[in-house]
């Protein structure tokens, strides 16, 4: 430990940590928008989808686990699948599991989050509407940028 100078370890953020932090913080956000942007220049069918899927799939994220707290992630990532879609509990664990080899599996196995299942729902639902299609922009990256990653 040098004199004068908190362990790094054990000491709280200072306010230069603090500013930087807030400031990557800032800069990550206008590279989202500026995405967007570009996106939507790109192809504006496909921002729209990703971000309508996203503030959709957030809408019901509030309702479901307001009215069921304590459920475990699994449990409402499938409720939040049954309410969207009227599906059953097995096409909701269905979609989840391909939502899990599409996105938790690699490079190294992983949970399965809250944006990997909107992801694949945004992505699929877009792609099973145009068949024969693929996509221009990286709707994951949007709706990435409109889900929290804790969820």
């Amino acid at each position: 430990m040098t004199v004068g100078r908190p362990d790094p370890g054990t000491s709280a953020p200072t306010a230069a940590q603090a500013a930087r932090a807030r400031l990557v913080a800032l800069n990550e956000r206008v590279s989202l928008l500026a995405y967007e942007l570009i996106a939507a220049m790109i192809s504006f069918r496909e921002t729209a989808h990703a971000l309508r899927t996203s503030r959709a799939f957030m809408r019901h994220y509030r309702t479901v686990s307001a009215s069921q707290p304590g459920l475990a992630r699994r449990d409402l990532y499938r409720r939040i699948l049954m309410a969207r879609s009227g599906t059953s509990e097995q096409d909701a664990e269905a979609t989840l599991v391909r939502a899990e080899q599409s996105f938790a599996t690699w490079p190294r196995p992983r949970p399965l989050t809250y944006v990997d299942v909107v992801r694949y729902v945004a992505v699929s639902d877009y792609l099973a509407g145009r068949p024969g299609y693929g996509t221009k922009v990286n709707m994951g990256l949007l709706v990435a940028g409109r889900i929290p990653h804790h969820l």
